[in-house]
């Protein structure tokens, strides 16, 4: 399989008339080679795909991924590699062996990840690689991941279903008094036990007012009686995230309360029930805010209706109003509506869905409608 995506990488270099690549970012190395380590560096041509590491991470690159692996000069290293909390940044700087690497190839038009790429990478390379051009690249691995493999979609499959699982165990947890922060906790400890490799990100439990803040993660917050809260969390299963949100109430809803359940609910059924190739990502985005501006909740519905899942818990396609790219079959998405009233709360109901030839595919099962606990 990961030859297949280097050749299609390759193809797509090919039409853009460049001869090389150089790929830093971590889901992307990951995607082309196996490696996990995160930090390191794809070089690649059309005849050689290389991958450079430092001597920390030599044996593992070795032993998962089938590309040539070439050592950096561990000389060079700075404990600000093991410091510093942005992957990759100033990598570049040390790796002497790419412009020796790079000429020795004889190509005369290499691209780079312009969304990652720092400025003084780039510029260090521009002083190694003279007589070279650099040209910026958008989203040219990313695109060849929109379209999952079979491989890929069973792996997503299963931590959807670790998901599903996660969410019918918390449920007896939440009771009056407990802190969101513990639910997150607990949560996060169940996914990991039932096979996953870490969350994919930090759980959400947003309760109450804070129910209306739609990224807020866990805090000290305890419970109460009436609070909405909002449960958000994905797992990841062998490279590849899962992404899942329900909303329950702690004690009995109000009226209020169940108006914006259901418009949100019903939302998100009118766009999942239009998911198909060929129907535009805008198309989908103004179906769910229609249905909730009919309601009169547009205004409080403030992000796009979703994403892609892979080796990102966020990546293409976007959801979104100005996306008129159309879906194709692989493609794996999460239809989310919400809607968030300040000093009130908010709902947010997410599924993970999956475009099929024929169709769709719901990949998240669990049941939506209000659960009061």
């Amino acid at each position: 399989m990961k030859k297949e995506r280097i050749e299609k990488l390759r193809r797509r270099l090919a039409r853009l008339g460049v001869e090389g690549l150089i790929i830093c970012k971590a889901e992307n190395l990951f995607y082309l080679s196996k490696f996990t380590g995160g930090e390191g560096l794809i070089f690649l041509t059309q005849r050689e795909a290389l991958l450079l590491v430092n001597f920390c991470y030599l044996e593992q690159a070795k032993w998962e991924t089938d590309l040539k692996v070439l050592k950096t000069d561990s000389n060079s290293l700075s404990l600000s590699t093991y410091l510093n909390p942005v992957r990759n940044i100033n990598l570049a700087t040390r790796h002497n062996i790419i412009s020796n690497g790079v000429k020795s190839l004889k190509v005369r038009r290499v691209g780079f990840e312009e969304d990652f790429l720092t400025y003084q990478q780039y510029l260090d390379f521009k002083k190694r690689l003279k007589g070279i051009e650099l040209k910026p690249l958008l989203n040219i691995v990313e695109k060849i991941r929109e379209v999952k493999e079979e491989e890929e979609i069973a792996k997503i499959l299963r931590a959807a279903e670790i998901t599903d699982e996660g969410f019918n165990y918390i449920l007896p947890s939440i009771k009056l008094g407990v802190r969101e922060e513990e639910i997150a906790n607990k949560l996060s400890y169940f996914l990991i036990s039932r096979g996953a490799e870490r969350t994919a990100f930090s759980p959400i439990v947003a309760s109450g007012e804070r129910s209306a803040w739609p990224h807020w993660t866990a805090g000290r917050k305890r419970l109460e009686r009436g609070d909405l809260i909002i449960l958000d969390f994905g797992a990841v299963f062998q490279g590849y995230c899962s992404d899942f949100t329900r909303t329950v109430v702690l004690g009995k809803a109000s009226r209020e309360q169940k108006k914006i359940y259901y418009a949100v609910a019903e939302a998100q059924k009118e766009a999942l029930e239009k998911v198909e190739k060929g129907i535009r990502c805008s198309s989908l985005d103004r179906i769910a805010r229609k249905s909730l501006g009919k309601r009169g909740y547009s205004k409080f519905f403030g992000h796009n209706l979703g994403h892609g899942v892979g080796v990102s818990v966020h990546e293409r396609p976007s959801l979104s109003a100005k996306n008129k790219s159309k879906l194709k079959a692989g493609m794996v998405l999460t239809i989310e509506p919400g809607i968030y009233i300040p000093n009130l709360g908010g709902v947010r109901i997410e599924d993970m869905v999956l475009v099929t030839k024929t169709g769709k595919q719901i990949l998240t099962k669990s049941p939506k409608e209000l659960i009061e606990i």
